[in-house]
């Protein structure tokens, strides 16, 4: 009976002792020494993980050039103004619709202008990544054929294409900007002859009426009746009416070319 009581305390003393257990082994330290592993490893891989996913986010890139939606937007603004410049009469009318497509067609020519800045800049860029040699022959071109070989040459090949890429649009900038140039004078041109028109076609009702009356004159000379003096007073009536019609079509010319003139639109 002793004896058990000797071996329980000695148990009891070995586990609560600082060895920590039988035989002093420490194996509760060592347990828990082991889950702080565990949960240094767990943390390690939650790590990993976030961090794979951070780094799979930031490698896709994408350029997405928005230039190409912006000029549609305007061609169709211009298609609608020329569809409605078709189902009005008179210079007014007429050239209040062609100053709103001057509007666009200047907004047009501004944002070509900025494109052409940003596409030069982007084959600029491209450009300066290239040795002077391969940079000389794909800026203004060579007859040679060179192969790249091997990995190190990817970089040279894509930027090689990226400045192809970028070069082409410049050159579509320049020539829309020398198209828009004409376009813009056009349309000046069309507001000076609208103008004309207008005052040709009201010159021209009054000439019909002197026609008319002439007419009548030589009916009535043919019949060998008077005739009275209400028709020569009429013939220049109309004459004079033709007269004011003439300076007021002048006056309106030179409004309009001062106009066109003063905007910078005509030299």
């Amino acid at each position: 009976m002793t004896l058990t009581k000797n071996l329980q305390s000695t148990f009891a003393d070995t586990v609560n002792s600082a060895n920590g257990g039988i035989g002093g082994h420490n194996y509760a330290d060592k347990i828990k020494d082991l889950e702080k592993e565990k949960d240094k490893i767990n943390s390690a891989l939650d790590d990993a993980k976030k961090g794979s996913t951070k780094e799979t986010k930031d490698e896709f890139e994408e350029l997405i050039d928005f230039f190409d939606r912006r000029n549609d937007v305007l061609n169709n603004a211009l298609s609608l103004l020329k569809t409605n410049l078709d189902n009005v009469t008179g210079s007014f009318a007429k050239n209040r619709l062609i100053d709103a497509e001057l509007g666009v067609t200047e907004e047009k020519f501004k944002n070509y202008s900025d494109a052409l800045n940003m596409y030069t800049q982007k084959a600029n860029e491209a450009l300066s990544k290239l040795p002077s040699d391969i940079a000389a022959k794909i800026k203004d071109g060579a007859v040679d054929l060179t192969t790249f070989i091997g990995d190190g040459n990817e970089e040279v090949v894509e930027a090689i294409k990226d400045y192809e890429q970028w070069a082409d649009k410049v050159a579509d900038c320049k020539q829309e900007l020398a198209e828009l140039r004409t376009a813009i004078r056009q349309l000046e041109l069309e507001k000076f002859n609208n103008i004309m028109e207008e005052f040709s076609n009201q010159f021209d009702l009054h000439e019909d009426g002197k026609g008319l009356i002439e007419k009548q004159i030589a009916l009535l000379k043919e019949a060998g009746e008077l005739i009275g003096d209400s028709f020569f007073t009429t013939q220049i009536d109309q004459s004079k009416k033709q007269l004011a019609l003439l300076e007021e079509e002048k006056t309106k010319l030179v409004e309009q070319m001062t106009s066109a003139v003063s905007s910078g639109r005509v030299d």
